[in-house]
């Protein structure tokens, strides 16, 4: 997912298997469909897909899974990437909230 830094499953990284249980629920929610769409950087030098991930939801409303990723606290916001303004501002803020707000990595344990 373009934009977000989240810990890796090989190696094991801390909040890794956090995340990967965040992220399947919330596919789960979606019944299993997720939207891609692409906004600058397609690849990186691994040549892995970066892609903006939306999760169309029952209610009709379309969640951004890479910024929920990083609000959450699984996740932290990358710049790094050729990747729309607007985007990079709404990951930092998220970012910000979850920092503030002690949410996944950023929790008091």
């Amino acid at each position: 997912m373009i934009g977000i830094d989240c810990s890796e499953l090989r190696p094991l990284e801390p909040y890794a298997l956090e995340a990967k249980a965040y992220v399947e629920s919330k596919i789960a929610e979606a019944e299993g469909y997720v939207r891609i769409q692409f906004d600058g950087d397609q690849t990186d030098r691994y040549t892995r897909t970066l892609a903006m991930v939306y999760l169309p939801m029952p209610d009709g409303n379309d969640v951004w899974l890479n910024e929920l990723l990083v609000r959450e606290g699984w996740a932290v916001s990358m710049l790094g990437f050729r990747y729309s303004d607007g985007a990079k501002k709404m990951l930092v803020q998220a970012e910000i909230d979850a920092r503030k707000n002690q949410r996944g990595m950023w929790s008091v344990h």
